[in-house]
């Protein structure tokens, strides 16, 4: 049960980014496990090494495809 609750909280935090942040003006990247955002290339990877990124501009839908695998993924639990 604590790993479907994790599953839709890493959901929620994508969509708001998904939904919040213009992809156009400022590509974006998120730390999957501290759930920030950042300018594409603005975030310390230094404070966050060994953490999941993603990241969203207008030839990658990384955020996008994550949303999509895990709604596919809750789907099926």
């Amino acid at each position: 049960m604590k790993r479907k609750k994790d599953l839709e909280s890493v959901l929620a935090f994508l969509e708001k980014c998904e939904q919040e942040e213009d992809v156009i003006r400022r590509p974006y990247e998120v730390c999957v496990d501290c759930r920030e955002v950042a300018t594409l290339g603005q975030m310390m990877r230094s404070n966050h090494e060994g953490h999941t990124f993603v990241f969203q501009d207008i030839d990658h839908s990384g955020v996008s495809e994550w949303i999509k695998c895990l709604k596919w993924v809750l789907e099926k639990k």
